[in-house]
Formats: C-alpha cells, sequence, structure tokens
C-alpha cells in the first residue's frame, strides 16, 4: 500500500509540473510580469476572497472593485503569480504560501492563502512579516521551478482545506407534506490521522452546524490508520447540531481497522450507528425512514433486515458508504433516495478521478437510476497521497421536496 502511495505521489508531482508549465506558457508566454493580471486603474478586477463561512474557511472568486480590505482581511498584491495569475487577493493573517515560500513555518492559525509566489508590492493592515517590496521565492521572474512548488503546494495545501457548501435539492415521489423541505446534511470519509487534522473537522463540524439541518447523515470512514483515532474524533462529531439527531454508517476503512472500536467510539458520544438497522423520524403524523446499511465491501449489508418493522409507504432514505450498490436497491425499489461518499470524489480530477472499488460508476454528486436518486458526496478529508485538484473537500447540503 506504502509502494502504491509513492507511486500515486510521484505521478502527481509530474501531473503538477506538466500542468503548471502549460499554465505559464498560457499566462503570458514570458517573463511573468504581471501575467494576465487586471491592468493597475480598472473599475473592477478579478479576485480571491478569503471568507470565513461560519467556522470554515472558503476561498471565493469573485470581481471586486477598488481593492480595499475590510475588517479582517488583509490586502496583498502579488507579481508573477506563476500559477494562478490573478492579481489582487484578500486573504485574513498572513498568507499561507507567503510564509511557505519565504522560509517560514507553516502557520497554526486559519490562513489559507492562494498567493502563489513573487515580489509583494502592496500589503494592508496585520500583515507585519512583509512590506512591500520583499522578494518572495525569488522576485518577480518566476521559472518553472517556481511555478512547480506553487502548484504543489496547491494540491497538498490549499485545496484540501478548500471546504465546499453543495446544495442540492432531491425531489421525493410521495414525500409526506410535513417533510417538505426537509433538510439533510451529510458528511463522509473524514480519515482522521495521519493526513486530516482534527482542527479542519473543526471547522466542518461548525459549518455544518450553521445550515440548520434536520437530520445529520454520517456516511463512513472515520479513521483510516488506527481506530483509536475515533476518540479524538467522535467528540468532535458530537459538536454537530440537528432537530432530529446525527446518525452514523461505517466505512470500509472503519471495518478493516476495528469496526467495534469504531462504533463504540461514536455511540459513547451519543451519535447512533445504524448497522442494517433503520430509525423513524416523525413530524406530526408523517413519516420518514432513515436506513442504515453495513460497509458494501467488507461488511454483510441487508436491506430487508433494515427496513424490518417498518410503516409501508414511507419514503426511506438509505445510507450506505459505497455508491456503486446503488443499482441493486434502485431495483429493489423501496429507497427513495441513497447517501453515499467513498470516493473522495477521486480526489484528483484531470482527465477522469481516481476511482476505487465499488466508487467507480457513481463517483461524485446527484444522479437518477431507475427511479431512485443516490448523491455521492466527494467528502471531508484524504488518504494518500494527500491531495485534491478538481475537487475539493465537501459539506453536503439535500433539501426534500416534494415531486410534481
Amino acid at each position: 500500500m506504502k509502494l502504491r502511495y509513492k507511486i500515486l505521489n510521484g505521478i502527481l508531482i509530474f501531473m503538477v509540473v506538466m500542468i503548471s508549465s502549460l499554465a505559464i506558457v498560457l499566462s503570458n508566454n514570458s517573463d511573468c510580469g504581471p501575467a494576465a493580471a487586471v491592468a493597475e486603474g480598472s473599475e473592477t478586477m478579478q479576485a480571491i476572497v478569503y471568507r470565513c463561512y461560519g467556522s470554515a474557511d472558503v476561498l471565493e472568486f469573485k470581481e471586486v472593485n477598488k481593492p480595499t480590505p475590510a475588517d479582517g482581511e488583509v490586502l496583498v498584491k502579488i507579481h508573477a503569480a506563476a500559477v494562478n495569475p490573478l492579481d489582487w487577493h484578500f486573504v485574513q493573517g498572513t498568507p499561507y504560501f507567503l510564509r511557505l515560500m519565504s522560509g517560514l513555518s507553516a502557520p497554526n492559525d486559519t490562513s489559507l492563502g492562494v498567493d502563489f509566489a513573487g515580489t509583494v508590492e502592496a500589503v494592508g493592515r496585520n500583515v507585519t512579516r512583509f512590506k512591500p517590496g520583499d522578494e518572495v521565492f525569488g522576485g518577480a521572474t518566476l521559472g518553472l521551478g517556481a511555478s512547480c512548488l506553487a502548484g504543489y503546494g496547491y494540491v497538498f495545501y490549499v485545496e484540501p482545506h478548500w471546504l465546499s457548501v453543495e446544495r442540492v435539492d432531491v425531489p421525493i415521489q410521495g414525500l409526506p407534506r410535513a417533510f417538505e423541505g426537509f433538510k439533510i446534511v451529510c458528511l463522509s470519509d473524514f480519515h482522521l490521522h495521519p493526513y486530516t487534522q482534527i482542527d479542519f473537522i473543526e471547522k466542518v463540524v461548525g459549518a455544518s452546524s450553521e445550515l440548520i439541518p434536520d437530520v445529520v447523515c454520517l456516511l463512513g470512514d472515520y479513521v483510516f490508520e488506527g481506530a483509536d483515532s475515533i476518540y479524538e474524533l467522535a467528540p468532535v462529531l458530537a459538536r454537530l447540531e440537528s432537530t432530529y439527531g446525527v446518525f452514523a454508517v461505517l466505512g470500509n476503512h472503519d471495518l478493516w481497522t476495528d469496526a467495534a472500536v469504531v462504533r463504540s467510539g461514536l455511540e459513547s458520544v451519543g451519535i447512533r450507528v445504524l448497522v442494517n438497522d433503520s430509525v423513524l423520524l416523525r413530524v406530526g403524523d408523517e413519516d420518514l425512514i432513515l436506513a442504515g446499511l453495513d460497509d458494501g465491501w467488507s461488511g454483510e449489508p441487508d436491506l430487508s433486515l433494515a427496513l424490518e418493522g417498518s410503516p409501508q409507504g414511507a419514503p426511506v432514505i438509505l445510507m450506505l458508504h459505497e455508491p456503486d450498490f446503488a443499482d441493486q436497491y434502485a431495483r429493489d425499489g423501496r429507497v427513495s433516495l441513497q447517501l453515499s461518499g467513498h470516493t473522495h470524489g477521486g480526489q484528483v480530477r484531470i482527465g477522469g478521478p481516481l476511482r476505487p472499488e465499488y466508487g467507480r460508476k457513481y463517483d461524485d454528486g446527484l444522479v437518477e437510476i431507475e427511479g431512485m436518486w443516490l448523491y455521492t458526496t466527494r467528502g471531508v478529508g484524504v488518504i494518500g497521497p494527500p491531495a485534491r485538484f478538481n475537487c475539493r473537500p465537501e459539506i453536503t447540503e439535500i433539501t426534500l421536496q416534494s415531486m410534481h
């Protein structure tokens, strides 16, 4: 397994080099200078704006007027941004890549700047480590090496922490009127340690709770190398807030480490783990069934056992870690919506994602299969090589609607 990760890591570095080289050629085909940045004096310009979305770090691409930092923001202008030649950048605190490329240690705060490299022309308030004219990684003209480092830094240090909130409306046949607009937040593939750290999970939990969900579904793979990590993760997941509770299923990595330990850790903080089991959600006198199956890869999933004793005719929302079993449950006819994770969206999407077993057919997003809906989330954490490209970590907010 470790050899496989090293090979994948080498392939990823090669792809970063090639893409970075192409970016330089396309951006200016010269010494970089300001590259394709918006000319000074423009009414508006493209910028990357750092926002604090609840407790999560979010980077937004947008048009901005004359750059004036708001409270809690810092304005930095970088010449020769090698990979992404955007001119003005708003970040909170000292930009991460400025720290990285100037030999400073990585920040312990929430800084996530995407300023790649170059010469600092101007800085706004709260930046004390740099001043106008400071050189970052060798000055205004950056060659292939700087570009490669920037690309490498982006896929390993920026995008894995660039949280996305995906909002999806799903029409459900026969949805009771009381559940119109019912909101489900899905989180999956935390993989705490060694790559995903608890501070990032804390931000995910805070941002999820601020969505004010009716129910939270945790879709498996809480750990990666050791089941004992659940005892650090579970108390953080216990902070998730919802109207009707937090429910979980197990994933293949949970079974491959120690399913009993992972389950015990979750249940010790009040999170109900559904293993071929279901819970009846009731609003007024109307019902919705939330079912959870054992892991599809290494467990023994049993939908009939999970739905045993459930009222007939109530819509069923199914939690199952691996998405590719959806064909089977669509043919069954009892499930309205399956929620899955497992794939990480491929983590690196260049040409096509890298897909795991039982996640090769349905790797990301919403799809309808023979009258049943499937949503596959890209998940929160990563496994090795711990990179993401064109595949940001995801909080999923699903809103149920009646099918008209």
